[in-house]
């Protein structure tokens, strides 16, 4: 395996309503998102193969996995079924910042309204 070192303001770049997904990582087996999400701005739902971890780095997040909404807050974390459908939502007062890892990877990147 090569080492993939991005540096601040490196990575594909994906900018939705409100929020901005950039692509730290991508292997065959993974891919690595940064995002950054504005109060009140919310991903569409998804469903894609494989799972998917999501830590919180800054601001309070709602995640609604399979119809159950989880609350997240700074350095929270969770782990589920990427086949359940999913989505985000920013319900603090300021910027979410949050890490997503992927596997295996997904086109999610080229679909509307979600990384």
């Amino acid at each position: 395996m090569n080492v993939i070192i991005r540096r601040e303001g490196e990575g594909e770049v994906v900018e939705g309503r409100g929020f901005k997904h950039i692509v730290k990582a991508r292997t065959e087996r993974m891919v690595v998102i940064l995002t950054e999400m504005e109060p009140g701005a919310e991903t569409d739902f998804y469903e894609h193969e494989g799972e998917e971890f999501r830590f919180v780095l800054y601001g309070k997040l709602e995640c609604n996995v399979g119809g159950f909404v989880y609350e997240l807050g700074w350095r929270d974390s969770m782990l589920h079924s990427s086949a359940l459908p999913h989505k985000v939502k920013n319900i603090g007062k300021e910027k979410a910042i949050y890490l997503t890892v992927c596997s295996p990877p997904s086109d999610v990147l080229s679909e509307e309204g979600y990384f």
